[in-house]
């Protein structure tokens, strides 16, 4: 009768430790940033390959518009009563101090 205790009590212990562990993951996965959807994101790469042209600065404008969309494809939220970086100004930033 003790080992029936002791197998229960570890295969219990495990059980709860794998449904915690993957309650976790799907809460984890869920508070994640927005990530745009494909079109959403192709749509914006061309976005800012037109912007990236009009500069004419000599920037590589294929890095530039996959930069700049990455930094925009990340949506997070905004917390009330804290300033906040204008997205595009921060994209479009990062992609001109990588892309030169």
């Amino acid at each position: 009768m003790r080992h029936f205790n002791i197998q229960f009590g570890t295969i219990f212990f495990v059980a709860t430790s794998l449904a915690g562990a993957f309650a976790l993951a799907d809460w984890a996965l869920t508070r994640g940033p927005n990530i745009l959807a494909s079109t959403e994101y192709i749509e914006t790469v061309a976005k800012e390959r037109a912007y990236c042209s009009k500069l004419g600065t000599g920037v590589d404008c294929g890095c530039f518009s996959q930069k700049s969309a990455h930094v925009l494809g990340h949506k997070t939220e905004q917390v009330y009563g804290y300033f906040h970086a204008n997205q595009t100004q921060l994209a479009r930033g990062q992609a001109l101090s990588k892309c030169q």
